[in-house]
Formats: C-alpha cells, structure tokens, sequence
C-alpha cells in the first residue's frame, strides 16, 4: 500500500470511527451531561466498562487473530473456511463464559463496583459481552478487503440509529444510564444482523481445529493483552469507587472519555496500517513500512496533543456544566498517558508481526500492576486527580517497555535525537500556552493559544525535522486542500457580496 492509499485509507477510517465512536464518546457527552447527573453518568461508565472488559474475555483475541491469519489463508484459498470455524468456536465460548458469570458474577460484581446495583445492570452487560465478536467480524473484514467506502457507508448508518436510539431512550423516555446503555445495545444487535446477511453465503460452517489452533494461541495473549489494556484504561474507575463517590467517578469518566479520541485517531490510522504491516514478506519490508509513516505520524499526534491539552478549559466550558469543574487537569493528564499508549502502534506492529503477542501481554499486564500500586497510594488521598496521575506514569512504562522488547525482536533505525526534539518543542509551547491562561480576558487567551499553535508546526520545519523529500511530500498533499479553500473564499466572495 503506498503513502497516499494509507493516508486515504486512513482517513476513511477516521471518518468512519468518528461517526460511530466520535459520535458517542465526544459529540453526544452534551447531552449525556445535561441529561445524566454526575452519579447517573459514573454508572454509565462503570457499566460500560465492565461489557468492554468482558466482551474481550468472550472475543478472546478472535478479531486479532482474524486480522493477522486472514491473508495467510487467503493465499490457500480457505478464509471461508477459517471464518466458519473461528465464529463458532468462539459462539461455544461465549456461552461458556455466560454460564459462569451466571453463576459468580453477583460475588465479582459486589467486589469490584459496590456503588452500581447489581440487579438491574448485569443483564446488559451479558447482552453487551455477547455481542462483542460478532458485532465487529463484519468491519474487520472490510478493512482487510480495503473496502473502506462500504465500511464509512455502514458506520454512518449505525451513526444514524445510534443518535436515534438515544434521542429515544435517553431524551424523550429520560431513562438516564439505562437509555445510552440500551442504545448501544440495541446499535450492536443491528450490527449482528448484518454481518449475519453479509456473510451468509461465503461463511462455510464447519468447526475444524486445524483453521483455529494457531488463532487459538495468537488470540489467548491478544485477549490477555485487550483484557489487560482496558482494565490499565479504566481499572481507576473501578479502584475510585472504594474511594471516592460515584460523582467523582462520573468526573474520572468524562476526562477518559474525553481523551480517548485520541485513541480514535490512532485506532484509525491502525485499520489501514496492519494490513500493510502484516503483508510484508521479509523483516526489511517491514522497517521500511515502519519508518516511512513514522515522522507524520508523530508530528500529527504530538500537535493534536499540544491542541487540546492548551484548550482544554475551552473545550470543557463548552460541553460541560459546572458540576464537572476541575475536569480539565484530569483531561490534560488522560490525553498524555493516551499518547503514551498509541506512541506503541508501530512497535507493537512489529511484535505483532513477529508473533510475539505474547510479550505485548506480558508487558501491558507489568504496566497494569504499577497502575495499582501507584493507585494505591495516589488515589485515597488524591481521588480522581491520583487515578489519572497513576494512569500517566503506568502508560510511560508501557511506552518505554513496548519499545525496547520490540527492538529486541526487530531493530529499527529510529531518529531519537528528532523524536526529542518534536516533543521538547511541544512542551515549551504548552508551558506557554499555561502562561497565557494566567492572563485576563478570553479573547486575548484564545488568540495566544492559536498562535501557539500556528507556530508548532513552522518551528518543526524550521529545525528541519523533515528533510526536503518530506517537505515536498507534504506540500503535494497540501496542494489540492489549499486549491479547493482557495476556490471556496473566491465563491464566497463573489456570491457572498
């Protein structure tokens, strides 16, 4: 896949996720607030939670391993066959783990969420961790197919009868938690059905172990990995709980919802990056496939950083009544330990491809018992703000972990001395941009802000982080955006008066 194709793809699948995951966990947190209170809006995160944590106890690494063997049996001409195989065996498993939440989950539940009634949310939970693998079988193929137009055609459907779903349940029936809980309920049974109808005449039924034992290995560690990365992601709600009331965890949950459209932009950009990464047919394939995207990728996601870290007071006062005050110190803290975490995606791309699942695990799981212990200080005395100080130093290890075990498996001549740099320009002007928030007057505090940020992007070109074939590659894709606003301010101004 060339640049441009990633790029679009890329694009294409931020488009996609941004209607679907932008929607829900940034666009409505509007109305979530004024029709949730804090404690209404904790529960909500809570529970949701719980069916991401065990939905990937049920997917068990299956859409990983889906990803990372298709084209392996595409080349024998049996990816039907695979799919029929790994869908049942994993519709076996999931009933499985449904008989056992059945029997402990109310011993489990008392434990690690005391605060949300058992009684009334476990049922959605189950239903949710059901639906997980074969809610999501149907996207991933799309995106190994590189059919990207059909997979944005689908998500903005499901964008649709989302915002529907809660208009109904949450705004008109005012069933607070309940309702956005049984939107996305109701959103992940309609993707059921459809990757059911769309798949239908080229799945071949037939549980055959040769298809599944090696995504039976691969999938084990990613599903310990997923498992151990969310419980990393979110455990602080959970520990908040024995801490701090519901209200707090709500506060805890906006600044993680919040933050984690850094992780939709990353997990975009991934879509199209993994099947390049995984076609690749000898080790020097892949270092080129990691160093040509690198550059881009980290000056696009440390400029994001530096925009909503300095607005982020902007953004909240927007969005966010003021029950919620004090969100924006944990919003600049959870954006930083996120871009920790997706500062990984190359290298744990290339542990990946070396089907080393096993050591992404083992170091997620090291960094999940820092997260505690550091909890176990930080959190009693500092509440929210020590949950997310606990979650930055935790992703840090992760970063510099990931990265050095995946060195190990595959060496990639990485500029560091340029890496520092980017971010030490980035956190001059962030130290700026809080200097500024001293000042009086919004006006003046926004257009500092924005000349802050207008300069990161010339300082990086002034200390010449980008050589000039970057340059010049940037300027091709610069060029058609800025003849289209060119031609768009003629328009306006010849038809506007």
């Amino acid at each position: 896949m060339s640049e441009n194709k990633l790029l679009s793809a890329s694009i294409a699948y931020t488009f996609g996720d941004l209607l679907t995951l932008g929607v829900n966990g940034f666009l409505l947190i509007p109305v979530y607030l004024r029709f949730m209170s804090p404690e209404e809006y904790g529960t909500y995160n809570t529970v949701t939670t719980m069916i991401i944590i065990v939905g990937a106890v049920m997917t068990f690494g299956f859409h990983s391993s889906f990803a990372r063997y298709y084209f392996i049996f595409e080349e024998q001409n049996r990816q039907n066959e695979y799919l029929g195989s790994l869908w049942l065996f994993q519709s076996f498993l999931s009933l499985i783990i449904a008989i056992i939440a059945l029997l402990f989950g109310k011993f489990i539940w008392s434990f690690v969420s005391p605060e949300v009634p058992f009684d009334k949310y476990f049922i959605f939970v189950l239903l949710g961790s059901i639906l997980s693998f074969s809610s999501g079988i149907y996207c991933i193929l799309l995106r190994l197919q590189n059919k990207a137009a059909l997979f944005v055609k689908i998500q903005i459907a499901m964008t649709i009868s989302f915002v529907f779903c809660v208009w109904l349940l949450l705004v008109k029936m005012n069933l607070e938690a309940v309702g956005v809980i049984g939107a996305s309920l109701i959103v992940s049974a309609l993707y059921v059905v459809l990757s059911v109808i769309a798949l239908k005449g080229q799945i071949k039924w037939n549980l055959n172990y040769i298809y599944i034992k090696d995504s039976l290995y691969f999938g084990f560690w990613m599903m310990l990995a997923t498992f151990g990365f969310f419980l990393l992601n979110r455990s602080q709600i959970f520990i908040l709980q024995h801490y701090a009331p519901l209200s707090k965890v709500g506060i805890l949950g906006l600044g993680l919802q919040l933050s984690s459209i850094l992780i939709l932009f990353s997990n975009s950009f991934n879509k199209a990056y993994q099947p390049l990464i995984y076609s690749c047919k000898s080790d020097d394939q892949v270092r080129e496939a990691v160093l040509r995207p690198f550059k881009y990728y980290l000056v696009g996601t440390v400029y994001f950083v530096l925009g909503v870290t300095i607005l982020s007071k902007e953004i909240l006062s927007i969005i966010a009544p003021n029950s919620y005050s004090g969100a924006d110190v944990i919003f600049q803290l959870l954006v930083l330990a996120n871009f920790c975490y997706i500062m990984t995606t190359f290298s744990t791309n290339v542990l990946l491809y070396k089907q080393r699942s096993d050591i992404v695990q083992t170091v997620i799981w090291l960094s999940l018992g820092v997260n505690f212990l550091i909890s176990l200080f930080l959190v009693p005395k500092w509440q929210e703000i020590g949950s997310a100080m606990a979650m930055v130093v935790s992703f840090l290890v992760y970063l510099i972990i990931n990265i050095f075990l995946s060195q190990r498996q595959l060496k990639i001549k990485y500029d560091w001395s340029s890496i520092i740099n980017c971010c030490l320009i980035a956190i001059l002007l962030y130290a700026v941009g809080n200097f500024i928030e001293m000042a009086n007057g919004m006006i003046f505090k926004l257009i500092g802000k924005g000349i802050i940020l207008a300069f990161f992007p010339l300082i990086v070109i002034f200390v010449k982080f980008f050589d000039q074939q970057e340059l010049e590659y940037l300027y091709s894709l610069w060029k058609p955006i800025k003849y289209k606003i060119v031609n768009l301010f003629r328009f306006g101004t010849r038809y506007g008066g």
